[in-house]
């Protein structure tokens, strides 16, 4: 299914923006774009997306953005004092006329240092995406359930009309064997008065009777209308996949087939071919759902 989702976080010097598309796919792919430098986070993110959804190419791209700039480096004024109060002494005690500078002094080990590192910037940065991206996909399960709901009125009007068309087939169906008995009496008559010999009526039932099993499907029929309602059942179910869906769709359809070739009836394969038609399309639907 599809769904769109952003968000956006702040903390200290960086600004996580996140945002999720999702596409149809019978499976769940996911395709993290992230920024250089932090591509490390990208099986984090594939984890947390899997623990949400189930299936669709979902896209996540995050942007990170310094709000302001840290600087990089720092005079540690505790070992500069240090330094001082000892280059005092020294020059007391040994009577150093010149004087050193800032720079010389700044230049010894332990003056200036670094001040943050990647690894920081790593802890810092990674709360912020994590929650970003939840955020992100709060929205895209609410867009989501949005189109499930109409997705799910497709369905039902689908199913509907599915049933509509088996009630046609089933009222169809015994009059097939009606009009195949008066087309069998009235050749077999023709035959039999070019040598003057009358059917018995037996022998008529008998053969009317052999079609009659021959295109029954009265149980097919049955089970082809059990599967939409139990379609329509695992629709309103607060716990289904739309892979239980699908693998009923594909039950209704073997159903279908079977109906279509048994009927020897023009009109009930024009509605067969219908039947199959929605159900190829409720197939087309289910395999998008979660």
């Amino acid at each position: 299914m599809t769904g769109f989702g952003e968000a956006k976080v702040e903390c200290g010097p960086f600004a996580a923006t996140v945002e999720i598309r999702t596409l149809n796919n019978r499976f769940l792919k996911v395709i993290p774009s992230l920024p250089e430098g932090f591509t490390n986070f990208a099986p984090q993110v594939e984890q947390i997306i899997r623990q949400r959804l189930r299936r669709g190419t979902v896209h996540v791209y995050i942007r990170l953005q310094r709000t302001f700039d840290r600087p990089r480096w720092r005079i540690n004024e505790q070992v500069f004092e240090a330094y001082m109060n000892q280059l005092a002494v020294l020059r007391v005690r040994w009577g150093f006329p010149e004087s050193l500078t800032l720079q010389a002094i700044l230049g010894l080990p332990g003056v200036v240092e670094a001040q943050g590192s990647e690894e920081t910037e790593t802890e810092l940065v990674w709360p912020m995406v994590e929650k970003a991206l939840g955020a992100a996909l709060d929205q895209v399960e609410k867009s989501r359930r949005a189109e499930g709901a109409a997705t799910l009125s497709i369905l039902r009007e689908m199913c509907a009309k599915g049933l509509e068309l088996l009630g046609r087939i089933e009222r169809q169906a015994p009059l097939t064997v009606a009009a195949y008995r008066e087309r069998f009496e009235e050749r077999l008559r023709q035959l039999l008065t070019s040598v003057n010999v009358v059917a018995g009526e037996v022998d008529i039932l008998r053969e009317v009777a052999s079609f009659a099993d021959r295109v029954d499907i009265g149980e097919e029929v049955v089970r082809l209308r059990g599967h939409f309602h139990q379609f329509l059942n695992l629709l309103e179910a607060e716990e289904c996949s739309g892979r239980q869906l699908d693998f009923l769709a594909q039950e209704m359809h073997r159903e279908a087939s079977t109906i279509g070739a048994k009927a020897a009836d023009g009109q009930i394969s024009h509605w067969v071919v219908e039947i199959k038609t929605v159900v190829e399309r409720l197939r087309e639907i289910v395999q998008n759902l979660e």
